[in-house]
């Protein structure tokens, strides 16, 4: 019989809030290797704009309609869509810039799982909207 006292039972991971940019707040937790973000998009903000060198992210929107664009930096590949809770996972590999404007009245949410934090200086400016 194992000592029940040694068993894992509940762990509480507090998010870390990052306001600095102007229409958004991201929220970020790391749980093992993975970093886990929400992202509330305030109505009709874009934000974004930058690409990351070495961050893999993976996203999916919760909470309303975000017009996205992505633009492979490298070849110039661009794909542009609305996406909305109904449209599943998204991957976006290093260097592919994207940007997104919440198309509704009222906050959008992203939820994010990366190898990085979203605000680690891997992120490079990139002028799409």
């Amino acid at each position: 019989m194992s000592d029940v006292t040694s068993q894992k039972f509940i762990t509480r991971y507090p998010f870390s809030e990052d306001k600095s940019k102007a229409g958004r707040s991201l929220r970020t937790v790391r749980v093992g290797g993975v970093y886990i973000s929400r992202l509330e998009i305030e109505p009709h903000a874009l934000v974004a704009n930058l690409y990351y060198k070495t961050t893999n992210f993976i996203f999916f929107v919760e909470i309303g309609r975000l017009k996205v664009k992505f633009v492979q930096v490298n070849t110039k590949e661009e794909k542009e869509m609305t996406i909305a809770p109904e449209d599943g996972i998204m991957h976006v590999p290093p260097g592919n810039a994207f940007a997104c404007k919440n198309l509704d009245n009222t906050k959008a949410v992203m939820i994010v799982f990366s190898d990085q934090p979203l605000r680690s200086g891997d992120d490079v400016d990139y002028k799409i909207y």
